[in-house]
């Protein structure tokens, strides 16, 4: 399909976006929409392409070849650049050709991803870590690749340390490198000889010996020291070894899969981790997302952790789901699941409440929220649906539950307006009817009017 009209390449947009369909594989995109014009409208075009078709391949055809364009071009999402000064009608078709070939392959690998995904369970919604388990099956495939996984601590590495490199009938074998003292992480990479050091009753022949043919993942390796670091390089870059107190070589085929949440760049311009190293280790890298990035995974992961808990029945109350959903999570995934697993050991009712978070957790909650304010004194701000509520300095939890839901309420009528009523609110803030009822007697009211007091008094004032 050839459009000669910005115009008409926004009507197009608009239609697939509408129709939420990813329908063109390539885009051959023109910066100038006009033959005298010199205002590159494909520039203002290319991030709503790039939007509208997420996984398509953007070749951008230009006369417009200097280096500041194709810079830009590439920063705002095209795949690849063709000038129009240089390239024959004929090597645009090839190219074209090409970029068809790379969307199939892609889609496969996609397919892939899903598929790893799916094997270790992992449990997301959010395209960062579709990308992710998508950076995953490519790696997987790739076999001669070291790969380097980085993101901080709880948000998942380890899961995607085992889709990579955990294959049948193939040894996949973990250590963590911060839990071996310094002294014994070199007998725990390459092996000992009987006798090699104090307390060396026995031989031992290592993780590499017990990973060759397969996969060693090692984790939080910015913890090793510099004398492991060096022997470690060796073996990627050898393959050999020899384990201490031995002058006998030991060859092995390994594929190193390292994690950590060290910053490996800032530590090797430092000279506390190898460039070297980091270069081996790195052919390959997968940056995982902390939850905060990608927060449409937090409820489906509390759902996930209510099924493993045995609890799947259990519902989630609006004001509860929010506020755990907007919550930063500096520990992530894991936090997250160490906080359901309390909320559920605590739960009389059919569905989790705020009363139901642990009092600990809270505390960490307002402490947080305290160190990011400014230092004159404020009270803690807790959120409900799209608005802010303010709970007063040394408000229980019980009272500061009733603040929120009746502000839930609230903002529900005012959203729903004069169709307002019990079943109304019940579907607006995605709950039961009877719900609805036990919070307003919680909150000593009859029904939704006693929420708006003055608006009820003047209706029964006479006139």
């Amino acid at each position: 399909m050839t459009l000669g009209d910005r115009g008409e390449a926004d009507a197009i947009l608009q239609e697939r976006c509408l129709n939420c369909l990813h329908f063109y594989d390539v885009v051959l995109l023109d910066l100038s929409f006009h033959a005298f014009s010199q205002k590159p409208d494909g520039l203002e075009l290319l991030p709503e392409v790039r939007k509208a078709q997420s996984d398509a391949e953007i070749i951008v055809y230009s006369s417009l070849d200097d280096l500041q364009t194709i810079a830009t071009v590439r920063s705002l999402g095209a795949n690849n650049f063709l000038s129009k000064n240089k390239c024959s009608y004929e090597a645009v078709i090839v190219k074209v050709g090409e970029a068809l070939r790379r969307r199939a392959s892609r889609r496969e690998t996609i397919e892939q991803g899903r598929e790893l995904a799916e094997s270790v369970g992992a449990v997301f919604v959010s395209q960062a870590m579709r990308d992710v388990f998508v950076q995953a099956a490519l790696a997987r495939r790739n076999e001669r690749a070291h790969v380097l996984i980085q993101g901080p601590t709880g948000s998942g590495k380890e899961l995607i340390a085992s889709a990579i490199g955990n294959v049948k009938g193939r040894p996949f074998v973990a250590i963590n490198c911060a839990n071996i003292a310094e002294n014994l992480i070199e007998s725990e990479l390459f092996g000992h000889e009987r006798g090699s050091f104090t307390g060396a009753d026995r031989s031992s022949s290592g993780v590499f010996s017990a990973a060759n043919g397969g996969t060693l993942f090692l984790d939080e390796v910015g913890c090793l020291s510099k004398r492991a670091q060096e022997g470690l390089l060796r073996v990627l870059q050898n393959g050999e070894f020899k384990r201490l107190g031995s002058s006998a070589t030991q060859r092995v085929k390994v594929r190193v899969v390292a994690a950590t949440n060290d910053p490996l760049d800032e530590m090797a311009k430092g000279g506390t981790f190898r460039t070297d190293l980091l270069e081996r280790l790195g052919s390959v890298r997968i940056a995982v997302p902390p939850l905060n990035a990608r927060r449409a995974d937090i409820e489906p992961l509390i759902r996930h952790f209510l099924a493993k808990h045995g609890r799947k029945e259990l519902a989630i109350e609006a004001s509860c789901l929010a506020f755990l959903c907007d919550y930063s999570w500096p520990r992530n995934v894991r936090q997250l699941e160490n906080v359901v697993g309390n909320m559920v050991s605590r739960v009389t009712g059919t569905e989790l409440e705020v009363g139901d978070l642990p009092e600990e957790f809270i505390a960490e909650v307002a402490d947080q929220s305290a160190a990011q304010t400014a230092p004159s004194p404020a009270p803690a701000v807790m959120r409900a649906g799209a608005t802010f509520v303010e709970i007063p300095d040394g408000t229980s939890l019980d009272d500061a539950h009733l603040i929120v839901t009746r502000n839930m309420l609230i903002r529900a009528c005012e959203r729903v307006g004069e169709k307002t009523s019990v079943r109304a609110i019940a579907d607006e803030l995605k709950v039961e009817r009877g719900v609805i009822g036990r919070r307003l007697k919680d909150l000593g009211l009859n029904s939704l009017q006693d929420l708006f007091p003055a608006q009820s008094s003047a209706e029964a004032s006479p006139q």
